[in-house]
C-alpha cells in the first residue's frame, strides 16, 4: 500500500459521547487513484467529560490507522453506509443523528487541520467552516507531533464554534 499523504478522522459529539471514526480510501478494495474518504469503524467512544489526553491520543492513533480498514461497503451503498454509522453511535437513524450531532474533522498533512462543522445553520448542509464554506477563522492547525494533550485540548475547542442543528431536540 502507498503512504498517503492524506489522512482524517471524523469526531462526532453525540449523546454526551464522542466518537471517533477511523477512516480509509473510498470502497472495499483499495485503489491508489481514489482520493475520497469514507468512514471505516468506530476507533472509540469516549464521555464528553474525558481527558483530553486521551481524545487526543484517540484521534492520533485513529489517523495513523488510516486506511488498515476498509469500508464494509462501497460508496455508493449509501444506505449500508449511513446504518453501519448509526449503529456505532447507537442513533435510531440517520436523520436523527444529523440532526443531533456536532462534528470536527482533523486532517493530517504536513500539519494538523482541526476543522468544526456547522450543522445547517449558515449553510443547507452540515459541512466543514472553513473560508470556502463562508467561515473567518474557524480553522485550527497545529503541529503533527503535538502532544496527545494539546491535540485533545484543540479537538474540544473545535467543539464549541461547531454547530448543532437548528431542529435539534
Amino acid at each position: 500500500m502507498e503512504n498517503i499523504l492524506y489522512k482524517d478522522v471524523l469526531v462526532y459529539e453525540y449523546k454526551n459521547n464522542y466518537f471517533v471514526i477511523q477512516r480509509s480510501t473510498q470502497g472495499q478494495e483499495y485503489d491508489k487513484r481514489v482520493k475520497a474518504g469514507e468512514n471505516a469503524g468506530l476507533f472509540s467512544k469516549l464521555s464528553l467529560d474525558c481527558p483530553s489526553e486521551s481524545l487526543g491520543n484517540d484521534v492520533f492513533m485513529a489517523l495513523e490507522n488510516y486506511n488498515k480498514i476498509r469500508p464494509s461497503f462501497d460508496p455508493w451503498e449509501l444506505k449500508e453506509l449511513n446504518k453501519q454509522s448509526c449503529i456505532w453511535v447507537g442513533a435510531r437513524g440517520r436523520k436523527t443523528f444529523d440532526r443531533d450531532s456536532r462534528c470536527v474533522q482533523i486532517i493530517k498533512t504536513n500539519k494538523l487541520k482541526i476543522i468544526p462543522f456547522d450543522n445547517c445553520n449558515k449553510n443547507e448542509w452540515y459541512g466543514p467552516m472553513t473560508k470556502e464554506m463562508g467561515f473567518k477563522n474557524k480553522v485550527t492547525t497545529i503541529e503533527v507531533h503535538s502532544s496527545f494533550e494539546i491535540i485533545g485540548n484543540k479537538v474540544k475547542a473545535a467543539f464549541k464554534e461547531s454547530t448543532y442543528n437548528p431542529k435539534r431536540i
